[in-house]
């Protein structure tokens, strides 16, 4: 875990722009580990969501073609 976080702060330690830009970096992966997340698990639900509309509407529709 040490290692990891000491990916995002390189450079000298006494300088207070490196630790802003840290955290800053680790800002951004947190944030893009949610929206990664989140896209795919919308994508499921819209998905699933478009079957069951789907499957409604050829129920409903079927007995009027016939």
């Amino acid at each position: 875990m040490r290692k990891y976080l000491g990916h995002f702060f390189v450079g000298s330690p006494l300088n207070p722009m490196f630790f802003i830009l840290g955290l800053l970096e680790m800002l951004s992966d947190f944030t893009r580990v949610i929206s990664l997340s989140l896209r795919l698990f919308l994508n499921i639900a819209i998905g699933e969501i478009i079957v069951a509309v789907f499957a409604y509407l050829g129920h409903v529709i079927a007995p009027l073609s016939a």
